[in-house]
């Protein structure tokens, strides 16, 4: 009777603990989702921040990279060249050739 006692006893015991490791690795995979929810969350959030970053500033170079201050600045290039070459074909008179279609340009602006 004793040993049928001391039987029931620790299988209900074993019983208790095999119930309370199947909540602990119950509770341990909740943990890890909500973790891996957290860092694809937060992976998302990156992800948007640099995308809006990017987005932003496309917008902002189409706005400032206009045809006129490109040519603008090649006519600052150029009026900063300390060479200078002489003749009519070459690279002078391909750059008079911009400096004529962009002096109409400026005087507008």
């Amino acid at each position: 009777m004793r040993q049928r006692v001391e039987a029931e006893t620790r299988a209900e015991v074993s019983k208790i603990e095999q119930l309370q490791k199947e909540a602990e690795r119950e509770s341990e995979r909740r943990q890890a989702e909500i973790e891996d929810r957290m860092h694809a969350h937060h992976q998302k959030m990156l992800a948007d921040s640099a995308f809006y970053a990017a987005e932003k500033a496309a917008a902002a170079n189409k706005l400032l990279h206009s045809s006129t201050f490109v040519q603008l600045e090649l006519a600052k290039s150029i009026a900063n060249n300390t060479k200078i070459f002489f003749g009519a074909d070459g690279l002078n008179g391909m750059f008079a050739d911009i400096l004529s279609g962009l002096a109409p340009q400026l005087k507008k602006a």
